[in-house]
């Protein structure tokens, strides 16, 4: 058997909302990352990141993770995802990398704080600003979830890839941040209005592998919706999960 997924799957909790990546594409949204064990002396160690997440995991080994993330799936194929889409790297705690990832994190903070309320020099700005940007593909390989009411959950077995926009400079003067810190969560959903008007990662009808409904009588449903917004030749795609399972069975015999 292949532990290498034919697919990446986008899993999202409602109908609708597959329906809506499926006309408009994939939107970025804020979510909510734990950085604690880059930032274990820091007051606020959650950033808010707006980012399109996918899982490299087989179709047969997929049940746990619809558990977290959904019924409902897009199953987008290998060669867009490499063009869009990184892996995450995952650090255990106390790890050589891990702390060489925090002393970098801490170095470039004490250098920015010497400068206090005057302007920062250019390279080290940027230093700094390219390292945020970077630690948005980090990830511990286990701990508490905020997406999952805090239970510990091993993230590895998630075998996450991201999308993550590269916000525009003369985007942040309308608000558009790549990072929000904690005082800026309340705002979130009004944050991702905002996202919408100018992010969105593309896709055509044919980088699609498959479509994950909950039933037959849904697939019906979603056939139906695809001659509505006229992504007819779509049809031949939606699956029910354990259709899609049992696909990916019979071709490992």
């Amino acid at each position: 058997m292949d532990y290498i997924a034919e697919s990446f799957y986008h899993f999202t909790l409602k109908k609708e909302y597959l329906y809506s990546i499926i006309k408009n594409g994939f939107y970025p949204r804020y979510c909510i990352e734990n950085y604690d064990y880059l930032l274990k002396e820091y007051k606020s160690p959650t950033i808010a990141i707006p980012m399109v997440c996918f899982c490299d995991i087989p179709i047969v080994f997929i049940r746990d993770h619809v558990k977290n993330y959904g019924e409902y799936s897009i199953a987008m194929k290998k060669e867009w995802g490499k063009t869009h889409l990184n892996p995450l790297l995952y650090l255990t705690d106390n790890s050589i990398p891990q702390k060489k990832f925090e002393l970098i994190q801490w170095d470039l903070f004490r250098e920015v704080k010497q400068y206090n309320n005057h302007e920062i020099p250019d390279e080290l700005y940027n230093m700094f600003s390219h390292f945020q940007d970077f630690i948005a593909y980090l990830k511990k390989y286990s701990g508490k979830s905020p997406k999952h009411d805090n239970r510990e959950i091993v993230f590895y077995r998630e075998r996450e890839w991201r999308w993550i926009p590269e916000v525009k400079e003369e985007d942040t003067t309308k608000g558009i941040l790549l990072r929000l810190d904690p005082s800026e969560y309340n705002n979130i959903e009004s944050k991702n209005k905002l996202l919408e008007k100018e992010y969105k990662l593309y896709f055509t009808e044919d980088d699609i592998n498959g479509i994950i409904v909950n039933n037959e009588e849904e697939k019906k449903e979603t056939e139906q919706f695809m001659y509505e917004i006229n992504k007819e030749v779509l049809s031949d795609k939606i699956y029910t999960l354990n259709e899609l399972i049992e696909k990916s069975t019979d071709r490992t015999k």
